[in-house]
């Protein structure tokens, strides 16, 4: 038997003898011109020779990657292997669409239509930080984490290094084979990686990854960036997640366990994670920022305290630009106390003015998210009705179209939440906990939305009755899912600011064990 196996394995084997100095080198040296510069040859020659002495002494050897990835180190330029250049065109390519995608995140709309943006204060620190390794981008919705990620791309390739830029809410996909096809690759997107060759880091740049809300498309960024990091090759990886789903995402916590590199810009939430914290503005960014827009600088200056506020959000201060510039007319803002109160006020100029049938079309479209777990829907699974409003509603900037129109998504996560709780999560039926059953799977989906939810009936009326109410009606039902419970609680916990606010869930919980727990909860 260890014959028989020990010719089987002979079988697999071919031994080619060279004479480095004969015949042979010609030949050698004939093929090596194919793939370098012809003043590269003797170059490439004498140091492949090297290798191999290398591995001979050491017992070792070594396979066509790590070949290349020797040369490469010498400083010697390969022409990029044929069967893998095509995909690696692929990657530029789409890596180019997606940064010019995400340019939009880190502009706001000028008074002449134009877009104006600043650099943030936080990219030279982020910059610094890449230098030893895989970073993650955290931050509150809305803190213009995409827009500090597009900067950072393009630094780096202005710098002359090698981006791949995937933002994870353009992708629907179960597996990485599916990531694959979307992207048009004839080779998985890991292997164009280790076969992309370069002298310096390449970075695969992953933008939102809790635009999955705990989809199929969850695992399959997880694998990918696993598989990049496990590799320990010249790609490195930097990403960005909303605070909120680094919380609940122990295995992204696990990917980029380290010491934040960046004391100033860390959250004390994740003393073990590489992370940058991106903030919102600093009083001199948007100083720097609003310098450039007369009619934005004059709005915020003049509003009250709580909208200058709420413009220290990115994200806010984009809305409040967009309803400056396409209004004719001054706005008024004074109305405006909280962020739910600034989306209604845009929903009204932005939605509500095309009509119900505009705000029909937006379930319809969040109706088949939910259906498929995902922040952006198909646009010819909608009937034409819907269509024709979601026209308009793209126009308006609403939503934005992909591929050909062929996808549709909500041009921010905020207002994907803030249209559920607009269209599916109706705040008198809140307590019934309809969509937040455990077998849905939808916590990390709804979750957000919940927030605006439970803050219109928080501002409804001065005794909070109908909000305490909600509350303990979900916190106290075992089969409301886990993380829109844990959400609720904290909500119930920031909301209070006087002790008046408190008198109605005291009524509500005086004298039962049950609502005692419930109370425990909450704290």
């Amino acid at each position: 038997m260890p014959n028989r196996m020990l010719s089987e394995l002979a079988d697999l084997v071919d031994i080619i003898q060279v004479n480095p100095e004969g015949a042979d080198r010609n030949v050698a040296e004939s093929f090596v011109s194919r793939i370098v510069d012809e003043r590269s040859v003797a170059a490439v020659y004498s140091s492949i020779q090297s290798l191999c002495a290398q591995n001979m002494a050491q017992r070792g050897g070594f396979d066509r990657i790590a070949l290349r990835k020797h040369l490469t180190e010498q400083g010697i330029k390969l022409e990029a292997q044929k069967e893998f250049s095509s995909d690696i065109t692929i990657l530029q390519r789409h890596s180019g669409e997606t940064s010019q995608n995400l340019k939009q995140y880190g502009a706001i709309v000028g008074d002449d239509g134009g877009q104006i943006s600043i650099v943030r204060d936080c990219q030279a620190p982020i910059a610094g930080a890449l230098i030893s390794g895989a970073v993650l981008i955290t931050g509150e919705p809305g803190a213009g984490k995409s827009g500090v990620l597009s900067g950072i791309a393009s630094n780096l390739r202005s710098a002359g290094r090698d981006v791949v830029e995937l933002a994870v809410d353009s992708f629907s996909v179960e597996t990485l084979e599916g990531l694959q096809r979307e992207l048009g690759l004839q080779h998985s997107l890991v292997e164009v990686l280790e076969n992309w060759d370069g002298q310096e880091d390449g970075w695969l740049i992953v933008d939102a990854l809790d635009a999955t809300r705990g989809g199929a498309g969850e695992a399959v960024f997880k694998r990918l960036i696993e598989d990049v990091l496990v590799a320990e090759g010249r790609w490195k990886v930097v990403a960005s997640i909303r605070s909120f789903d680094l919380q609940m995402g122990v295995q992204f916590r696990e990917l980029f366990r380290g010491k934040p590199p960046v004391k100033t810009l860390s959250d004390e939430r994740f003393p073990n994670v590489r992370h940058v914290h991106v903030p919102t503005w600093s009083t001199e960014e948007l100083s720097r920022l609003t310098s450039q827009t007369t009619r934005l600088k004059t709005a915020i200056e003049t509003a009250p305290a709580k909208l200058q506020e709420l413009a220290l959000v990115p994200f806010n201060t984009k809305l409040i630009a967009e309803l400056i510039y396409s209004s004719a007319d001054d706005i008024n803002f004074k109305s405006v106390k909280s962020q739910s109160e600034l989306l209604s006020f845009y929903w009204s100029k932005k939605v509500s003015a095309h009509g119900l049938a505009a705000e029909a079309s937006v379930k319809d479209v969040l109706a088949l998210m939910l259906d498929s777990r995902a922040l952006r829907a198909k646009t010819f699974d909608l009937d034409l009705a819907t269509i024709s409003s979601l026209e308009v509603l793209v126009k308006e900037g609403v939503f934005t179209s992909a591929e050909d129109r062929r996808w549709v998504q909500f041009r921010h996560h905020l207002l994907f939440d803030y249209a559920i709780s607009r269209t599916f999560l109706y705040p008198e039926h809140l307590h019934l906990g309809e969509h937040f059953k455990k077998e849905n799977s939808l916590g990390l989906m709804l979750a957000p939305a919940v927030s605006f939810s439970l803050e219109n009936l928080w501002q409804k009326e001065n005794s909070h009755q109908n909000f305490w109410r909600s509350s303990i009606a979900l916190l106290s039902n075992s089969e409301i899912d886990p993380i829109i419970r844990s959400s609720i609680a904290r909500i119930c916990a920031e909301f209070p600011e006087t002790a008046g606010d408190m008198d109605a869930i005291g009524g509500f919980l005086a004298g039962t064990e049950e609502r005692s727990i419930t109370l425990s909860a909450i704290r």
